[in-house]
């Protein structure tokens, strides 16, 4: 078991067997230690921390992850990943975007070695500051322009943004289209009403990279905001909280989701209908940089292979359904695959410069106070605010 020692981390371990007990006590008794050491300026690690030990004893290697996907499904990589290399050992740490990004600013890790977000601009800023290390290999080299920035950053899944409905709404409930939704909003407000949930993009870094991105392209976003905000729409930090919401029949629907979480939930049999929008499909990837701290970075590296790999792309896709990168067995990109499954215009969240833009703060906090202006005190749906919906 590894004993949490550093002044500026605190995390809680995820220990398994009949140790538990003990481990229990150990592990309150670390958490005080740190607490009483601890700077009154010192950043806090909340995330949920896993440790996974080498297969083969003793282990050679330990390689420290954090990034916000969840444990039950990074899991499965670990496993994988482990059985190609099985004297190193894991630790992953379960963090959301906004309390990664911050921890990393703040030097609050004592050792890094592989940072995995889904919030690509957080990343991008993270790596133009300096904090990841360069790294190539035949697979990284091999990656569309669009899928990495400066041999630094690389991206590895392809995921859609949807709309969630409960499954067992009637078919006209579950309107297709953002702007159907929003004429169904205005249709019927009072149906609706607590019925909706999204993310709080002042909470959620992909929340507030995918709220940037449906502003730029529909005309429709501001009035879809107001209208949420006439719904009393409920709002969440995490994916999950969001399904959650759903699956229990709290919310009709929840706007704007992340898609392979969905999928997965909906394949395991939840109640769940994700609704692919026909009028613009958002794509992103979620990206891994070697942090700059890493004294491994070729071990690190190599976890990024198998990311990329062949191998790592099939579990990707047909186990954890989090959308593959790379789907053709002859490693064929699907950029133009991607505008032939879907009638609507895909719109890819590239690894480009402008994400950067969405980072000034000025420009930050005047969006997203605008938004939750609109989301969190709407007293009447008024139309004529933005004009008639968007039928693209």
């Amino acid at each position: 078991m590894r004993q949490i020692s550093h002044p500026k981390l605190m995390a809680t371990t995820q220990p398994t067997g009949q140790s538990r007990p003990l481990i229990n006590i150990i592990a309150l008794i670390c958490f005080m230690l740190s607490m009483a050491t601890r700077p009154a300026t010192a950043s806090v690690i909340t995330g949920l921390h896993t440790s996974y030990p080498a297969l083969h004893k003793p282990a050679t290697h330990k390689l420290v992850i954090a990034g916000p996907t969840d444990t039950d499904i990074f899991e499965q990589l670990v496993v994988h990943f482990q059985q190609q290399a099985p004297t190193v050992a894991i630790e992953y740490y379960d963090i959301g975007t906004l309390e990664l990004f911050s921890a990393i600013e703040e030097d609050a890790f004592e050792q890094l070695d592989l940072v995995i977000s889904s919030a690509t601009h957080l990343q991008l800023k993270l790596v133009n500051d300096g904090y990841a290390q360069t790294y190539t290999s035949p697979l990284t080299l091999g990656l569309p322009n669009w899928a990495q920035w400066r041999n630094k950053l690389f991206g590895f899944t392809l995921e859609p943004i949807v709309l969630v409905y409960h499954q067992d709404l009637p078919d006209e409930a579950k309107p297709r289209t953002r702007s159907a939704l929003l004429q169904a909003i205005e249709k019927d407000p009072a149906f609706w009403r607590h019925k909706t949930a999204t993310y709080d993009i002042g909470k959620s870094g992909l929340g507030y990279l995918l709220a940037v991105f449906d502003e730029r392209t529909s005309s429709n976003f501001w009035g879809m905001a107001n209208a949420l905000g006439h719904t009393a729409t409920q709002l969440y930090p995490t994916t999950g909280e969001i399904l959650d919401q759903v699956i229990s029949g709290d919310a009709y629907v929840g706007y704007n989701v992340l898609g392979s979480y969905a999928m997965a939930r909906q394949a395991q049999g939840a109640p769940l209908e994700v609704v692919i929008p026909e009028d613009y499909v958002l794509f992103f990837s979620r990206t891994a940089f070697i942090a700059k701290s890493s004294k491994q970075p070729e071990l690190a590296g190599k976890f990024i292979n198998f990311l990329l790999s062949e191998r790592g792309q099939e579990i990707i896709d047909e186990r954890i359904k989090l959308g593959a990168l790379i789907r053709d067995t002859d490693q064929h990109w699907p950029t133009e695959s991607l505008h032939k499954l879907f009638v609507a215009p895909v719109q890819p969240i590239t690894i480009e410069p402008g994400l950067l833009v969405s980072l000034d703060e000025t420009r930050q906090q005047r969006f997203i106070e605008n938004w939750y202006r609109l989301v969190t005190d709407t007293p009447e749906l008024n139309t004529a605010n933005y004009g008639e919906p968007d039928n693209r």
